[in-house]
């Protein structure tokens, strides 16, 4: 009848019976039976032989590192040679002996030494400092200027000027400059000419830290 649903009974399945051989999917068993002894062994030898692998390379790495340090310090260029200690100082020149032009000896000295260059001692004036002596003298020309010569231990020609005064024998002046400068000598100069007047010295010591001047014959008399 159209509509009506009528029962499904299906057929009785019958399951195929399988014969137990000791297989889990069938088949003939093929696995050992599990010895615990012998799987230790097994383990042993393997972490050994992997052991050896990694120490070897570890070996390996660090020869071919020795190796390439060794090539690369073959290569490298040699260091500079130390350089040489630097030489002692030269040992500086002795300083030549200072000049007293106020002694009597430098005095006779440029004396010598100016008779030597003009012929004679005479002077138109004289200027002394510490290590120094400055004359004036008549040049060639007795209406010419006149000659300038400097001694500081040598006799030398300075230059023409035109100096005034009367000439006059410088050899007779006889005087110890040490007695009549300061007890500073750096501090003196003196002068020796003619005088003009009776109101001049011979010889005039200047002072030149107080600026005092003193007047002398040529003996080293005060005036």
């Amino acid at each position: 009848m159209a509509g009506d649903w009528t029962s499904y009974d299906p057929p009785e399945a019958t399951a195929p019976v399988r014969e137990d051989t000791g297989a889990p999917y069938g088949g003939e068993a093929s696995f050992e039976t599990y010895d615990p002894d012998r799987e230790q062994a097994r383990l042993r030898r393997t972490v050994a032989s992997l052991v050896a692998v990694v120490v070897g390379g570890v070996v390996a790495a660090g020869i071919t590192a020795v190796t390439i340090v060794k090539v690369a310090g073959s290569d490298a260029p040699s260091p500079p040679p130390a350089a040489a200690p630097p030489a002692a100082p030269a040992p500086l020149a002795a300083e030549p002996p200072r000049i007293d032009a106020f002694s009597t000896e430098s005095r006779q000295a440029m004396l010598a030494a100016l008779r030597d260059a003009t012929g004679s001692t005479q002077v138109i004036d004289a200027v002394m400092f510490p290590e120094q002596i400055i004359v004036n003298v008549l040049g060639p020309d007795p209406d010419g200027p006149r000659h300038m010569y400097t001694w500081n231990g040598e006799l030398a020609f300075f230059d023409e000027t035109e100096a005034y005064g009367r000439s006059f024998d410088l050899a007779r002046l006889a005087v110890d400059f040490h007695t009549l400068c300061p007890a500073d000598l750096d501090d003196c100069v003196a002068e020796v000419k003619r005088p003009y007047d009776d109101s001049e010295s011979w010889v005039s010591v200047t002072d030149m830290g107080t600026y005092q001047r003193r007047g002398y014959d040529l003996a080293g008399n005060p005036d």
